[in-house]
């Protein structure tokens, strides 16, 4: 292949030669080639590079005639004086024959006969600086302006020409770099590509980094790049300014002198590190063990995926020795269950060595294929014929139907990327009035299938007329396939975005195009652009064999039906046809028959006001073992289909605009309305239903209504899209939560909401006197005073009693600290408590064994309120479970009858009886919590760690132990004479173990043995159960 020194825009001798260079695998010297062939489509190109073409003709220049070449094209200079960068370089030094001497009149030569003067020369004597040096302009050599590959100069010297980046270079690169955001380490090996190979200058360098990222991407790239100069000029690494090294507008650095050339490179070294640290590292080392092997991956691909994960998540050094026995250890981990059997009974250094590793991990697999191939060719057998059958379609025809459910199970799933229908119509704004809808007939059948995969769909079919059975197989993508649906809707939104950018020239501001598989739609503000843009779709489609239906096709219309909804200019109901349906459909039979139904009715759920109200009934009776259907089912039901008959026109979300969101919680459920306004009127855009959480189902109605309003602000944001949003709620959200959350809120859950409602821009706050979403949409007064107190509601609701008080109180009689200890030691369980003051000890005493630290705590704070009777007391306690008994639970507690929302009985039910008896005691009270195990100076934390110590130290001073002790008699035969001396509470007991009482009042057991009180043993610290048979007494050793 002949190719011209100066190059050619023929586009006859450019094709052959492109095709010469792909067979031969030539690919570096493609992007060359491409330089010209769109050189020769553009002619905007030509005139903004100063080509000018004037013939076509095979003429001869003088440098030619020697060497018996030819020039296809004559390019010349629309004007010597014009400033022309250079466009390509000569792939070999001109032969010293072609050249010749120039002359002060610039260098002209003179072909032999006609004394005619033309420009012959090479195009490297024809660049701004090689002209503007003959002038006497520049000194210091030639300066060419371009970027950046080694060519031979005039004078056999090398010098550094300008090859520009064609638009097919960055669009690769643009694919190859993906998102910066999402992946920063891969751009930057993208960039740092782009320079080793290409060399670009400070200009060409720009356009790279604004195809690679947008502009907020690209500012935090050179901010990284200035503190990163602005390092080395402190270490004293490099020379010169900040502004020097970083430049922001083109240093007109010359590349072919030893300065420009250095300034250059050290310019492309700051840009590789900028693009590498500009988006700040975010640390997540679970991402790192969340990285599994998959089934049929290869361990080096595995290897690389973990290698990949630790660069982006963690700060792992993946190369490093630290790094690769790190990743050793959790390629073991991680790998499948036979490779990892297989490495774990390695030993020694082998373990710790990734090579080594990798290597036993590779012959596991591949044994481990061969095994699976063998499987695989027997299965296949019984796969490739699959049966089919025909389903009748509403127009009355039928469609062939394959079941392909083996195949579907052997296929590796495909993420399905499918657009929400809950989100997707709100780039829709009420600015679009004409509207298109186009509906691809066979849609599926539009994409062939690969001949490999072909025999894996195959059928037997056989010929009603002569009965003959054949093999049949599809050669497009079959229905009934689990992957068809995502592969043909990523297919059609891949040849839509190169439609928008290549061949619309609207601006996207007066258009949008949606699609949802094979659903597109398009709307416009005018007719015009609506009319154009469907005939410029229908052709690409066409175009790229697709099939459109005509019945369903909505061309160019005011109001269209899209995905069962009728839209407008700034309008969407629930289409007519969509509430037919479901109004038709009869009482359900069965659970199967209700969740279709609920189902179907959900997904409308959007135009249904307070529709978790509506439904209650029907999801209970869906929880239910056994089909139930009451009165509560049937009303629920009929209400259902009448809200859907009354179901509002909503508007479309108007991104322009802010939003109003009211909130309000019912019988756990979060009921809400999304707005916007439209003069004085609210109009409402969405309707918004979500069932509580277990956990905050069962607090204060208040502190519920902060659960619901988090619950819809988040379901509000998914239609908002970052727009400001303002939330109503009948409630003191922030005084609620800053009082009381700490309460009843885990710490997780209080920091989630206070970062929602209080650090977020988009998010604000008011108060508002309506009680129900429709009131708030009729009143044009949207905030106003409450008439309840939140925090006084929840004190009186839920405390133990109205007046107790978690702050001190003023003027009080006295100020106890109570703390309850249990541990163990030698493994017995000690167990005590203490109340003391600052100074001296009150109250300290030990717990039977076993006792647990919870249960000492309660009977700690017990203790001190039954010795503050009838007084003012304040009260500590470091136990935050006690606290709760008191403040918040208790009373909830003993509401429920001392069950938990499960339904089960609370531990230490006795105890907590008892503490909210005693917390009405003293006359008044303020329970509140401290810190324990504190050094800090204070009478509080004085006093805490005075109880702490006391309860340690008396937890060990007694200690019960009983045992069998022969006797002669019965010690207790002289108090059998008088009346026994019961307590109610050993009435109780005596009881309960099923003893009888003689006629002496005695209660007594059939061997016989009695049960004695303990008093008539002098024991006043523990209850006994004392069963006395004859010669034989049980009683306690003492103490220890």
């Amino acid at each position: 292949m002949q190719w011209p020194r100066n190059g050619t825009l023929n586009h006859d001798i450019i094709t052959p030669m492109m095709h010469y260079l792909q067979d031969n695998g030539k690919w570096e010297e493609i992007p060359y080639l491409d330089l010209f062939y769109y050189l020769g489509r553009r002619t905007d190109w030509q005139k903004e590079c100063g080509i000018m073409v004037l013939t076509v003709a095979n003429e001869k220049c003088r440098g030619c005639e020697n060497q018996d070449q030819k020039a296809d094209y004559l390019v010349k200079y629309k004007d010597p004086e014009e400033d022309v960068s250079l466009l390509v370089s000569p792939s070999a030094p001109p032969p010293e024959t072609a050249l010749e001497e120039e002359g002060e009149e610039g260098g002209e030569t003179r072909e032999k006969g006609d004394g005619k003067s033309k420009r012959h020369t090479p195009i490297s004597k024809r660049t701004r600086g090689h002209l503007v040096s003959k002038k006497g302009g520049r000194e210091g050599g030639t300066h060419v302006m371009a970027p950046l590959r080694e060519a031979v100069g005039p004078q056999g010297d090398r010098v550094m020409v300008k090859v520009p980046f064609s638009p097919n270079d960055l669009m690769i690169w643009k694919q190859s770099a993906g998102s910066y955001r999402e992946d920063p380490d891969r751009t930057a090996r993208v960039v740092k590509m782009v320079i080793k190979t290409q060399n670009p200058d400070w200009n060409d360098l720009q356009v790279l980094l604004d195809t690679l990222m947008d502009s907020t991407e690209k500012e935090m790239v050179l901010r990284a790049m200035t503190e990163k100069a602005r390092e080395m000029i402190r270490l004293r690494v490099a020379d010169g300014t900040l502004n020097e090294l970083v430049p922001r507008e083109d240093p007109e650095w010359d590349p072919n002198t030893a300065r420009g050339h250095q300034a250059l490179k050290g310019y492309q070294e700051l840009l590789i590190e900028g693009v590498r640290t500009g988006i700040p590292k975010t640390v997540n080392w679970s991402k790192l063990y969340s990285v599994k092997q998959e089934k049929n991956e290869s361990p080096s691909a595995f290897l690389e995926r973990l290698k990949e994960t630790a660069r982006r998540y963690t700060s792992l050094e993946v190369e490093g020795e630290a790094g690769r026995l790190q990743l050793a250890l959790i390629f073991m981990g991680q790998s499948q269950e036979d490779i990892r059997k297989k490495l774990q009974k390695l030993e020694g250094e082998d373990t710790r060595n990734l090579e080594k590793l990798l290597e036993v991990a590779w012959k596991v697999y591949n044994n481990r294929e061969k095994e699976s191939v063998r499987k695989q060719q027997a299965s296949m057998l019984a796969v490739l014929q699959q049966a089919v059958g025909r389903v009748k379609k509403p127009n009355g025809k039928y469609r062939l139907v394959q079941d392909l459910r083996a195949i579907n199970e052997i296929t590796k799933d495909i993420h399905p990327v499918v657009a929400n229908p809950y989100t997707l119509l709100t780039s829709v704004s009420e600015k679009f009035e004409w509207f298109t809808v186009i509906d691809l007939k066979d849609a599926f059948f539009c994409i062939p299938l690969a001949l490999e995969s072909r025999k894996y769909f195959a059928f037997e079919w056989e010929n009603p007329d002569t009965g003959r059975r054949r093999q049949l197989t599809w050669s497009r993508l079959p229905q009934g396939f689990k992957n068809s649906p995502t592969i043909f809707g990523n297919q059609l939104a891949r040849e839509l975005e190169e439609w928008k950018t290549t061949q619309v020239t609207v601006p996207r501001m007066f258009y949008v195009v949606l699609q949802y598989v094979d659903d597109i739609f398009l709307a416009a503000t005018e007719r015009d652009i609506c009319s154009q843009l469907t005939i410029s779709l229908l052709n690409m489609l066409g175009q790229g064999g697709y099939r459109v239906s005509r019945d369903k096709a909505q061309l160019v219309r005011t109001e269209v039906v899209y995905l069962g909804c009728e839209i407008s200019k700034g309008v969407r109901k629930l289409g007519t046809n969509r509430i037919a349906a479901i109004c038709a459909i009869p009482v359900p039979r069965n659970h199967q028959e209700l969740q279709s139904f609920l189902g179907m009715v959900g997904w409308c759920q959007l135009w249904i006001l307070n529709f978790g109200l509506l439904a209650r009934p029907l999801y209970e009776a869906l929880k239910e073992v056994h089909w139930t259907w009451g009165r509560a089912q049937e009303k629920a039901f009929l209400e259902l289909k009448q809200a859907l008959k009354e179901a509002p026109a909503l508007g479309l979300t108007d991104l322009s605009k802010d939003f109003q969101l009211y909130v309000t919680e019912r019988h756990r459920l979060a009921l809400g309305v999304l707005t916007q306004k439209i003069g004085p009127w609210k109009r409402p855009v969405g309707y918004f239903s979500k069932q509580l959480d277990t956990v905050s189902s069962g607090w204060p109605g208040c502190l519920r209504a902060v659960a619901a309003m988090v619950l819809l602000i988040q379901e509000a944001r998914k239609l908002t899209l970052g727009r400001k949003l303002e939330v109503y709620v009948p409630h003191m959200v922030i005084a609620v939560l800053e009082q009381k959350g700490d309460h009843w809120l885990s710490s997780s859950r209080l920091l989630q909401y206070q970062a929602l409602l209080r650090e977020q821009d988009d998010i604000e706050l008011k108060i508002t006197p309506h009680l129900n979403p429709a009131e708030f949409l009729r009143s044009n007064r949207e905030e106003g005073e409450l008439v309840h107190d939140c925090v006084e509601i929840i004190e009186q609701v839920y405390a133990s009693r109205e007046d107790l008080k978690d702050a001190p109180i003023d003027s009080p009689d006295w100020e106890l600290f109570t703390d309850g200890s249990s541990f163990v030691e030698n493994g017995t369980r000690y167990a005590g408590y203490a109340v003391v003051t600052t100074l001296q000890v009150i109250e300290a005493k030990a717990l039977p064994p076993g006792t647990s630290a919870q249960k000492a705590e309660i009977r700690a704070l017990t203790r001190a309120l039954e010795l503050s009777k009838g007084k003012r007391v304040n009260v500590w306690t470091d136990s935050k479970y006690a606290f709760g008994v008191v403040h918040v639970h208790g009373a909830l507690w003993k509401e429920r009858g001392l069950l938990t929302s499960q339904g089960s009985t609370i531990k230490h039910r006795d105890e907590i009886l008892l503490l909210l008896e005693a917390v009405r005691e003293p006359e008044a009270v303020a329970v509140m919590h401290v810190p324990g195990h504190r050094r800090e100076d204070g009478k509080i934390y004085q006093g805490n760690r005075l109880a702490d110590k006391t309860a340690k130290r008396v937890a060990k001073e007694i200690r019960i132990q009983s045992a069998l002790i022969p006797a002669k008699g019965n010690p207790a035969d002289s108090y059998m004479k008088d009346e026994p001396p019961y307590l109610p509470d050993d009435v109780k007991l005596a009881h309960l173990v099923k003893a009888q009482k003689n006629d002496k009042g005695w209660h007594r057991f059939p061997d016989p043995l009695y049960y004695y009180p303990p008093q008539i043993l002098h024991i006043d610290s523990v209850i006994l159960l004392l069963m006395i048979p004859i010669g034989i007494l049980q009683r306690p050793l003492g103490v220890c």
